[in-house]
């Protein structure tokens, strides 16, 4: 029995040895697990480098294609530079004082498509022919026509459905969302073209500066929504009235840059501001006028300055 004992113990041992034999030699086989580094797990969000060119409060100066050489000039140097370019427009881009014709204006909206611009503010001149005038504006081959918080309370043909309230586009691998803002100051300027069997029957969400800034925002959502990587909104607002520029950039988030240009204003001038989620937001205002345009300039890595001519 003592042997039975003994030849167990033995056997028992010759098993433990054998088991921790294939395990080393395990170890010694497998092929090491290589560490993953940060390099390789972080996503390439670099793009092509991309600038807005921005204009404002032309007042009707450019009838021709012309006379906008100097930011069609400039967006081709850009293109040769291998930089994606858009042209827009903050408003104010036809009329002066309301003795021009309508078709002086559809002859601007014309010109203007033709030096590249793709999105035009509807802004106060923009209403100096009335609604009909906005009507054939619309119907004209120019750039999209744009206004986030033109609305209609009536009971005839609503034209503001036609008036782009936002616009995701394309530039290069980049989406850029445009929410354009209609100076509020219109609805008083331009009154009486809004009256419909005596009551006004168009607004410009301009009770209040908050509430404009609701208007704003859900365009702003919209645009995200639909997938915009830069969201930029577009504004002919002037200093001094019920809501400007900077009052909008604070109250609102998530979009990336605001542009304007202020009728009356000398020099152009940027600056960066805290939105309602107390994240900087930058702003450009361009100087009115032919022949004076801003550059909105968004790097490879989505940083964004401004320059002006």
């Amino acid at each position: 029995m003592a042997n039975n004992m003994k030849n167990r113990i033995i056997a028992l041992l010759l098993t433990i040895v054998a088991v921790l034999c294939c395990a080393c030699s395990s170890e010694e086989t497998a092929a090491p697990v290589e560490p993953v580094t940060d390099e390789e797990t972080v996503e390439d969000t670099k793009h092509e480098e991309i600038t807005i060119l921005f204009t404002g409060n032309l007042m009707g100066e450019a009838k021709t294609e012309a006379d906008l050489k100097a930011v069609s000039e400039r967006a081709e140097e850009l293109k040769k530079s291998d930089i994606l370019v858009d042209i827009v427009d903050c408003g104010n881009h036809v009329s002066a004082d309301g003795s021009a014709s309508l078709e002086t204006a559809l002859g601007t909206l014309k010109a203007m498509r033709s030096a590249g611009y793709s999105h035009v503010v509807l802004n106060g001149h923009e209403f100096d022919f009335g609604i009909d005038g906005i009507r054939q504006m619309l119907a004209a081959e120019g750039p999209r026509s744009m206004s986030c918080n033109f609305r209609y309370s009536g009971f005839s043909d609503d034209i503001t459905k036609e008036v782009a309230r936002f616009d995701v586009t394309e530039i290069g691998s980049v989406r850029i969302g445009y929410v354009a803002v209609t100076d509020i100051a219109v609805q008083n300027s331009h009154s009486d073209f809004f009256i419909e069997d005596g009551r006004i029957a168009y607004s410009f969400c301009g009770r209040s500066s908050s509430f404009l800034a609701d208007t704003i925002q859900n365009s702003i959502n919209a645009c995200k929504s639909e997938g915009a990587d830069i969201v930029v909104v577009i504004s002919g607002l002037r200093s001094g009235e019920t809501a400007n520029i900077v009052d909008l950039a604070q109250q609102t988030t998530d979009a990336d840059a605001f542009i304007c240009s202020y009728e009356g204003e000398t020099e152009p001038m940027d600056s960066v501001v805290l939105n309602g989620r107390s994240k900087e937001v930058p702003i450009g205002v361009v100087k009115g006028g032919l022949g004076t345009y801003g550059e909105l300039r968004v790097s490879p890595e989505g940083k964004i300055t401004f320059a002006f001519k």
